[in-house]
């Protein structure tokens, strides 16, 4: 596939709309309906993050002559990277067409009167037309119609319009051209997209599941995560749902469905700190599985974060009869004081695990083996759908999380029952032990899950860690030939402890560089680096005076050939013009986060003059600028 190029325009007065979840998903940024078999549609990827078109599906479909059922459907290949096109076409197009697109296809043979939809897992996230409907030759007038024209989207769309019931007017999001005008075709402009940071509740993650090594030797194991609002705040989990496939995956009621769910009992779990690990295994006589040692532990009474809970324990109930392979909800009405293995139990050749808000809302999960699309929606908090780990079956096999987005599934690893791979009521590795220590310190970033520093290699840190110094704010600052560290603590409950500064070359290494003593009466601390290296990851150790641990998130400045990249005037203050000197290099991505960590701002090849909100407040801001592959940061603050 050819890389299609595009150019981002930025507008403030844009601004105050496109607040809120734009940018999140494919669109169609063209339509062509020519002569002869000059037929294409073009579809953009406005994210900061390649889409894979095959999982889950991505396809077009036509509805022919008003009918309100689809009449032709083509499933996409391929992967769309950040701001790039990709283009299907009818086969018979002519050459210049052709040339443009990634994917043909006999079907792409609609006319001006056939609404064509772009679709993702079977629902459709964009419509051009009215489906059922049939508006004679074209919706539109003029050179904006959808018959004998080519339109395009207009910069200001940043979202599909997934409504295919609606009167349709081409006028209001699109810019019409003449037949077989290609002009526009393998790229797209658009505004620049004000990315707003998800808003986590706090909830639980599946870590990992397993089929064990023989019999019903099965378990699933959970991770509490914070709240993106408040990330050491305890988790209420009573009430919450602990299922296998209930049909919401695959679209079936009957693949790998057992009868009845599971919950956590009313008054158990209320209280639970984000990091803790929650084992729900079946303890059957000769179906325990061999790797879990541990006790009975349903209140973490020894409190080491861990909560063991055997499905006989008194803190799960079970419903015994929904959902069943013709039922996906769980309107239960009773439970039994017992919960039950078998209401949960695992299918070899595929299932999946999943855990569900008291609401019986889908909140995480994902499905192994032939349990296939389509899957469910995630919560909103995180955006996307589940997925599946593995097309292979679970037969003697487990399925686990490493680190990163718990989104993605190319985070998640396939292993083998019965060996070191099955990890119950433990880190699954050293990346897991990474994400598990980030979330118990407070340092995940819930506003970015694919975030770098939401990776790497760590020690286990005790559970109470999180319960250590609460650190406000950690900076690593550029300034002339050295590094000014500063933080900020929200305050201290220990009258004696002790911070490091560590630095790393590659964010995975890392070695003390200063030790400086801590003071229960001092909030704000500073050290200079008078020796920085080329790159330079940064990271804040606090050791309270019982030898807890707590770390800070890494921060990163670089110092290279393009360091003397600057940005003025700074302090911005009247004029929201903001210019970027590059010294003659490439910027390739201009990102802006305020001093909460918070991303406002992304933008793909900035010019070198912007124009920022005027509506954001005074104070320090982090701009990054991404520069041959290079992050480099500067402080902007805005009077």
């Amino acid at each position: 596939m050819r890389l299609k190029l595009y150019t981002l325009l930025f507008s403030i007065g844009f601004f105050p709309a496109l607040v809120g979840a734009q940018c999140t998903d494919l669109f169609i940024s063209e339509y062509i309906e020519g002569t002869s078999n000059n037929k294409a549609i073009e579809i953009f990827n406005p994210t900061t993050a390649a889409i894979n078109l095959a999982s889950p599906v991505y396809s077009i479909v036509i509805y022919s002559n008003g009918s309100p059922t689809v009449s032709f459907t083509i499933n996409l290949t391929g992967t769309i990277n950040p701001g790039q096109t990709f283009v299907i076409s009818n086969n018979l197009s002519g050459a210049v067409l052709l040339a443009l697109s990634q994917q043909t296809s006999t079907s792409i043979n609609f006319n001006g009167d056939d609404a064509v939809a772009l679709r993702k897992a079977g629902n459709n996230i964009d419509v051009i037309g009215r489906i059922g409907a049939d508006p004679g030759t074209q919706w539109g007038v003029g050179t904006q119609s959808t018959e004998d024209n080519t339109i395009r989207r207009n910069a200001a769309v940043q979202a599909g319009d997934p409504n295919g019931g609606d009167v349709f007017d081409p006028s209001i999001e699109w810019t019409g051209f003449a037949a077989d005008d290609f002009s526009g075709l393998g790229s797209h402009n658009i505004n620049a997209c004000i990315i707003v940071p998800p808003t986590i509740t706090g909830g639980i993650i599946l870590n990992e599941i397993s089929n064990g090594a023989a019999g019903n030797q099965e378990y699933m194991e959970f991770v509490v995560i914070g709240s993106s609002a408040d990330p050491l705040a305890d988790v209420n989990l009573s009430g919450w749902i602990i299922d296998d496939n209930n049909g919401d995956f695959e679209g079936s009621t009957t693949t790998g469905v057992a009868d009845g769910h599971v919950r956590i009992k009313s008054g158990f779990l209320t209280a639970v700190k984000p990091g803790s690990i929650i084992l729900v295994f079946n303890n059957a006589i000769g179906d325990q599985n061999p790797a879990i040692t541990q006790a009975s532990d349903p209140t973490d009474a020894n409190g080491d974060c861990i909560y063991v809970l055997r499905i006989s324990d008194g803190s799960l109930e079970d419903c015994s009869s929904l959902p069943s392979t013709t039922n996906n909800s769980y309107s239960c009405g009773v439970f039994a004081t017992t919960a039950n293995w078998s209401h949960i139990s695992l299918r070899n050749a595929g299932d999946a695990g999943q855990a569900r808000k008291p609401n019986a809302s889908f909140y995480h999960g994902f499905s192994y083996g032939d349990v296939g699309a389509p899957f469910p929606s995630f919560s909103t908090e995180f955006g996307g759908s589940a997925f599946n780990v593995a097309t292979g079956d679970g037969v003697g096999r487990n399925f686990f999380f490493n680190c990163g987005s718990f989104t993605s599934s190319t985070n998640f690893s396939r292993g083998n029952a019965g060996t070191v791979d099955e990890t119950p009521g433990e880190a699954n590795n050293n990346a897991n032990r990474y994400f598990i220590n980030a979330v118990r310190t407070g340092t995940f970033d819930y506003s970015n899950l694919a975030n770098p520093a939401n990776c790497g290699t760590l020690a286990s840190l005790p559970c109470a860690t999180i319960l250590a110094i609460n650190l406000h704010q950690f900076n690593a600052e550029k300034q002339e030939n050295h590094v000014l560290l500063n933080w900020e603590l929200a305050n201290s409950d220990s009258d004696v402890f002790s911070f490091e500064l560590q630095r790393s070359k590659d964010a995975i290494d890392f070695y003390t560089i200063a030790e400086i003593e801590g003071y229960n009466f001092l909030i704000n601390y500073a050290h200079t680096d008078y020796e920085p290296m080329q790159q330079n990851y940064y990271r804040l150790k606090m050791i309270d005076r019982n030898g807890e641990v707590t770390f800070s998130a890494v921060k990163n400045v670089n110092f290279d050939r393009i360091g003397d990249i600057s940005i003025f005037p700074n302090p911005l203050s009247g004029n929201r013009s903001l210019s970027v000197i590059t010294a003659g290099y490439t910027v390739q991505t201009l990102q802006i986060y305020n001093a909460l960590g918070q991303q406002l701002f992304y933008l793909n090849n900035p010019q070198q003059t912007i124009e920022l909100p005027a509506f954001w407040p005074a104070g320090f801001y982090n701009l990054i600028l991404k520069v041959d592959g290079n992050n480099i940061v500067r402080k902007l603050v805005i009077e």
